[in-house]
């Protein structure tokens, strides 16, 4: 409803979270009916059944000093914590805690072309490969050269993050797996456990982008978008159901708490991780953090060259990588437990 607000300026929208306390279907519907014609002009609005009517204030707060949970003996499960910006704050926090990571990704490992040794360009590894196929005899389309190139950057950016994790004085192990894969995902966690011990620390960062208006996303652009983040978190949650946690991490977006044009679907994934991480903290009570970050803009990851004009238009400044990881040690290891989302 947030994006919808966005990208259909002249439609009245309302998004409401209506408790219905044991009343009847037409008082129900009557304080539906009231909002519509006398409420705000909020977008977000909760109607208590004692008719109270509340809406959603930001507030600026300092981070109290706090002890983590997080230390040399953690075992952290990261999704999407191989490349990118969740890489960045996982290095960050091993400095800070020494802990260990288990970064969950996409990208299988695999030796690079010998070729491609000593290149570090995109043009200049272009030109190797293309070279390479032609030595061999063997026929290449810029498309696939142009994947072959991605392949060989993701292996390096893996390794060197592994590597700055070690440096930083913690320990990492990489593990291709789809994080939405129950049974790969379970395989895996045994192993880490009989290597490290139980899981005690989640860290969900994976997520994609497919940034189209609502009128033109597709359904196979949407469930990529959503599942990647949803499905991915029921079944991180469920292949750690029996670890000690005392520590969980979602990577949500402003876009749950404001919408974005051409997001409905990454706003929508957000907003789940926001609710499953206020449900999770109820649930398992006050000896575990619990935290859903609402970032902002990166100066970097998923944010390209055309996405970070649009936010410079819009005057929303992006969040430098080290300043990002600092803001996720602090709320990590300098926050109350109680603190559930935050917009950063």
């Amino acid at each position: 409803v947030k994006t919808a607000a966005q990208e259909w300026p002249k439609a009245g929208l309302r998004a409401i979270d209506l408790e219905r306390g044991g009343r009847t279907a037409s008082v129900i519907a009557m304080a539906i009916a009231n909002e519509l014609v006398n409420g705000g002009t909020e977008l977000e609005v909760g109607l208590s059944a004692d008719g109270e009517r509340t809406t959603l204030v930001s507030l600026r707060e300092d981070i109290p000093e706090a002890n983590s949970p997080i230390n040399a003996q953690s075992v952290v499960v990261a999704s999407g914590g191989a490349r990118g910006v969740t890489a960045a704050t996982l290095i960050a926090l091993a400095r800070a805690t020494k802990c260990r990571i288990v970064l969950l990704g996409r990208t299988a490992l695999a030796d690079e072309p010998a070729c491609c040794v000593g290149k570090n360009t995109d043009a200049d590894l272009k030109r190797a490969l293309l070279d390479d196929a032609r030595a061999r005899g063997a026929a290449i389309t810029p498309a696939s050269l142009g994947a072959e190139v991605a392949k060989v950057l993701a292996n390096r950016e893996v390794r060197e993050n592994v590597q700055a994790i070690r440096a930083a004085g913690g320990d990492a192990l990489y593990v291709a797996a789809d994080v939405q894969d129950a049974d790969a995902l379970r395989a895996t966690l045994a192993d880490v456990r009989a290597k490290w011990g139980p899981i005690t620390a989640i860290v969900h960062g994976a997520g994609v982008l497919a940034d189209r208006f609502i009128t033109d996303k597709t359904e196979e652009q949407f469930d990529r978008v959503f599942d990647t983040k949803i499905a991915g978190l029921r079944v991180l949650l469920a292949a750690t159901r029996e670890d000690p946690i005392d520590t969980m991490c979602f990577f949500s977006s402003v876009a749950a708490r404001s919408g974005n044009q051409g997001q409905c679907d990454y706003a929508m994934a957000n907003e789940v991780l926001n609710k499953v991480a206020a449900s999770e903290r109820a649930r398992r009570g006050g000896n575990v953090v619990v935290k859903s970050l609402g970032w902002g803009p990166w100066a970097g990851g998923m944010v390209t060259p055309q996405l970070k004009a649009r936010f410079e238009a819009l005057g929303v400044p992006l969040i430098p990588l080290d300043v990002g990881a600092d803001m996720l040690v602090r709320e990590l290891t300098f926050a109350r437990p109680d603190d559930v989302e935050m917009c950063m």
